[in-house]
């Protein structure tokens, strides 16, 4: 059985993804996705632009999307580098970048 859009929103915040993977990753973006748009993975896609196109406005962007995204992965992102942040696959490759930086840290932050 699948779970519906907001119980697996929880256990995305509940930080279900301690060490993420790849798959984790675009997992997650998809599930804040769906939370913030209100509709299925199937109804967008991860190349839209988060603003332009899927019309989400900055304070979901701020909080609702990088909060939750680095609370539920365990990573911090430096807010310079959302600023990058287009689409879904931005976000991805945003992420991975910084879960890989702070792994080769030993899981401490470095100064963005």
């Amino acid at each position: 059985m699948v779970d519906s859009i907001p119980t697996r929103l929880v256990r995305l915040q509940l930080g279900q993804f301690p060490d993420p993977t790849d798959i984790d990753i675009e997992e997650a973006v998809y599930l804040v996705l769906e939370q913030i748009l209100g509709r299925s993975r199937t109804m967008f896609r991860l190349t839209e632009r988060l603003a332009r196109d899927l019309r989400i406005d900055s304070d979901d962007l701020s909080f609702d999307f990088t909060w939750v995204l680095e609370r539920s992965l365990d990573v911090k992102v430096p807010v310079g580098e959302w600023a990058e942040c287009f689409n879904g696959e931005d976000a991805i490759r945003i992420l991975k970048r910084n879960i890989l930086k702070q792994r080769d840290t030993g899981g401490h932050v470095l100064p963005g």
